[in-house]
């Protein structure tokens, strides 16, 4: 079971928040697209240096988000496309 991240507050900040050479514990993951500032590219070179994850540790997480986003993909690609004459059927407007 996910547990919701605590709050923003003095005692807990993003990581995109903290200054390099920051220390502390993290305490939740959370991914909500950019939200933090930080590249994904900083991001992991601040997991690695907090010692959370070593290069092989971001290598392989790296590797995993890759194969997921693929078989997503190729899952949709092999969904039928809808027929034109359906999609007007789908629409909700008030």
């Amino acid at each position: 079971m996910l547990r919701e991240a605590p709050p923003v507050t003095a005692k807990h900040s993003p990581l995109g928040r903290a200054r390099p050479g920051f220390r502390g514990r993290i305490e939740a993951i959370q991914a909500h697209g950019h939200e933090s500032g930080l590249t994904p590219e900083e991001l992991e070179r601040r997991l690695i240096e907090l010692g959370f994850l070593d290069s092989d540790g971001a290598a392989a997480v790296q590797e995993r988000a890759r194969q997921t986003a693929l078989e997503h993909r190729n899952r949709a690609l092999g969904m039928p496309m809808p027929e034109p004459d359906d999609e007007e059927g789908r629409v909700y407007a008030d």
